[in-house]
């Protein structure tokens, strides 16, 4: 790719031959090649611990104005809607199943995990883990209430299109893609 004036995101798609032309990977477009040294294999692990962290001091912070104007009740709206919707994405999640990567499929301990409250002072207290079914019931409540305090959840699917530089890329990097003999 040719990156225009220094800036990354407006690039095109140009001959490797075509001099300060840059890999797509430089852009973050594209692969980048794995830093193990051929013959070393992967890496084996007994455990792998995930941790999930909804910071509500964080969350404090949010504002949610509408036409400039700050509202607590409205403000509380919008902060409840993004606990729903951050329980909603880890019970959905937790249900599809944890993919990591590439033939690395992460399988839960049996009985799952906990999910608790830490206090302040350290002190933890366990907490009902949702079910996905509660969770997405608890995100449309959330939803319906702050659209009383005048905050709107877009229901329309976004579209996005890619940039037919970006189209161009992908087809040519599909071109380089070893072949299947199947």
């Amino acid at each position: 790719v040719l990156v225009e004036a220094n800036d990354r995101t407006a690039w095109r798609v140009a001959s490797e031959t075509v001099k300060g032309a840059k890999r797509p990977s430089e852009i973050v477009h594209g692969n980048i090649a794995p830093t193990i040294e051929a013959g070393a294999g992967g890496v084996t692990v007994d455990r792998i611990e995930q941790t999930w962290v909804l910071s509500l001091p964080a969350l404090r912070r949010y504002r949610f104005p509408v036409d400039g104007a700050y509202e607590d009740e409205r403000d509380l709206a919008g902060r409840l809607v993004l606990v729903a919707l951050a329980l909603g994405a880890r019970a959905l999640a937790r249900d599809d199943g944890l993919f990591l990567r590439s033939r690395c499929q992460l399988a839960p301990t049996p009985g799952g995990s906990r999910l608790e409250a830490i206090a302040p002072d350290g002190s933890t207290q366990e907490l009902e883990d949702p079910t996905a079914e509660h969770a997405v019931a608890l995100l449309a409540s959330a939803v319906d209430a702050a659209a009383e305090h005048g905050l709107v959840w877009e229901t329309r699917p976004v579209e996005l299109t890619a940039q037919a530089n970006l189209v161009e890329l992908v087809r040519r990097s599909l071109e380089l893609t070893p072949k299947s003999s199947e």
